[in-house]
Formats: structure tokens, sequence, C-alpha cells
């Protein structure tokens, strides 16, 4: 029993690497049990998952290896055991996170709760793959046990984000950006349309769509003062750094958690394109407040009413430092993707 023990705790301390790096056996018989609150579900939508064993098995270690293509881990959450146990997630190279668990004196009602992760679609028709290490009975035989799969069928709608009605001017917009991966919702299930997008999550979101390799950019230092190593955000800024996308403030610093304005996702944008020359013309002249635009975004804002990027307000201004929503965007975004002005 001691032996099983100090097995299972550097199991416990190891379960990650162990499913991650090494993988796991396969035998003869599950001793896995995945269940969801729903097996069908749209983008957007929160889906949780349970992670039983059946009865009779007293120690275990496995684990939920989750696509990060088509979910997004909200929470994992171990179940109150009596024994020893651990919860914990690991990210791997090959777009999967692991949801490691080990624990002690587990089995002590059929199909017992190890614990439980609540995912959100980001793309339709996902699977979950359960996958078990190590399995013991109270009187220390080893069991075989092979991993099970759950697939969440796609839903009924292309999204299904609350607080993104159909009919609603930027309905089309929203559908077209999750679809495609470009704009993600919250992690509550909410898209937000409405929200001021910050400027750090606007660099994610063209990376995104740029198919940028970030992966030679986490861990890095970053040339601004203000974007932290490590940070979600972190990689898309030193990208977009290190493609002369943006340059940040005159003190240093990015912005991390500003608001960023409609001529500054021009800049960002005419920069991505290669800062294309501009012939103004009366470009602006339409608008009552093109005086308003900062001079350093000036040709950009120029270039994006020339290519229908940004088309002003109802009121006759451009709005050039004024926020702009998640909803308008995805407008943007859309418009600029059919158009074919992602596609170089």
């Amino acid at each position: 029993m001691t032996k099983r023990v100090i097995s299972f705790l550097l199991s416990a301390i190891l379960v990650l690497s162990c499913l991650s790096v090494l993988g796991v056996s396969s035998f003869a018989a599950s001793a896995v049990i995945l269940t969801a609150d729903k097996t069908k579900a749209s983008i957007g939508e929160i889906v949780t998952v349970s992670y039983k064993v059946p009865a009779g098995i007293d120690s275990y270690v496995g684990g939920l290896q989750v696509n990060t293509d088509y979910f997004t881990v909200v929470e994992a959450k171990a179940a109150n055991h009596a024994g020893m146990a651990q919860v914990a997630v690991t990210d791997r190279a090959d777009n999967l996170k692991v949801i490691g668990f080990a624990g002690m004196k587990l089995a002590t009602k059929a199909n017992e709760t190890l614990f439980t992760v609540k995912l959100q679609v980001k793309k339709m028709g996902g699977t979950l793959a359960a996958r078990t290490k190590e399995a013991y009975d109270a009187s220390d035989k080893a069991l075989s046990v092979e991993g099970v799969n759950l697939v969440i069928k796609p839903g009924d709608k292309n999204i299904n984000f609350p607080d993104v009605k159909e009919g609603s001017w930027y309905y089309n917009a929203v559908e077209y950006c999750a679809v495609k991966g470009f704009i993600f919702g919250y992690s509550n299930g909410y898209f937000g349309p409405a929200d001021n997008l910050k400027r750090q999550d606007f660099v994610c979101i063209l990376a995104r769509i740029a198919g940028a390799d970030l992966s030679k950019y986490e861990g890095k230092a970053s040339k601004l003062k203000d974007v932290k190593t490590g940070a979600y955000y972190a990689s898309a800024v030193n990208w977009a750094v290190d493609n002369n996308i943006i340059a940040g403030y005159q003190n240093g610093n990015f912005g991390v958690g500003d608001n960023i304005t409609r001529e500054q996702v021009c800049t960002i944008l005419y920069r991505y394109k290669g800062s294309p020359e501009v012939t103004e013309g009366d470009t602006l002249a339409k608008f009552t407040d093109k005086a308003m635009v900062s001079s350093f975004a000036h040709d950009a804002v120029v270039w994006a009413v020339q290519n229908g990027v940004i088309s002003g307000m109802a009121d006759g201004r451009v709005a050039p430092r004024e926020g702009a929503s998640r909803a308008q965007i995805a407008v943007i975004i859309m418009n600029m993707d059919k158009n074919g002005m992602f596609a170089d």
C-alpha cells in the first residue's frame, strides 16, 4: 500500500506531463464515464462535462484532452473527495489542453464524479477524449482500462450568443467572424456586441486572421513596457511589433486595457496592409469632424474610407477618437475578408 501511495503522490505531481508528453495506455475495458449537460452545441455555448469513474476503482490517474481549436476551457473543478486529489490544466503544442487528475480512495459510490469542466464552443463538432494512465482497486490490483471519447455535435444554429439577436444589424457579421474563428465570445457565453474592444484584443484578432505563428514569441519579453511576459496577448503584440504593425505610445507603453479608437483600428489595419500610398482628394471633406483625425492616422483613415473599411457615422462624423465596439469590429472584419483584403 505504501508503494502505491508514493506512486500516486508522484503521479499527482507529474500527471499532466505524463498525459501530455508520454501519452496514456489503452487497455481492454473503460474506466471513464463522460457526460455533458448538452451533446449538441452552437458556437458560443457553454458545455459542462462531468468526468466519472465506475464503482470498484480505488485509485486513479487520468485526464481529459480538449482540442483548443474547438473549445475554450472556462473552468476545471475537482470534486470534493476524502482522499488526495488534484486537477490542473496544461497546454500542449498540438492544440490540446490536458486537464489531469490523480486521486486516492475515489470509488465510494458508483459513477462518482472526479471533476467537472466548463467549456465554451469555438467551433462546432468537437470531440473530447478521456484517457486513463493508471487505475487500481481496493486490493491494489491494477485494472485494465481504456479511454473514451465524447462528441459534442453541431448545434441547430451557427452561433448561440444570448445577446446577439437575429435581425440585429451586426448579427451576420458576428456569425461570420465566429464561424471563421476570428472573434470569440466571452467565457460566460455572451458576445458583448456593444462593448468597446481593447487594444490588445484587436491585435489578438488580427493575429488570428493573419494565421500568425506566435510560437516563437511565447515567453519573450516585449519592447513595450506595459506588456507582461506570458499574458494572453503578449505573443500577438510582440508579433505585431516585429512586423511594424504597431509601435506603441510615445511613453513606451502599448496601452494594455485602453479602448481602441476608430483611427487606431484604421492605422493598425493600414500598416498590416503595408501602408499603401494614398491620394486624399476630397475623401475626408464630407465628414464634419475631419479636423479631429490625428496626424499619425491621417493616411490610414483616408485609406480606410477609400477602401470601404469604415464609412462614417449616421450624423456625418468619422468619429476618429471614439471607441470601436465589438459589433463594429465584426462588421469591419467581415467586409474586409469578403473583399479579399486578408487574402495576401
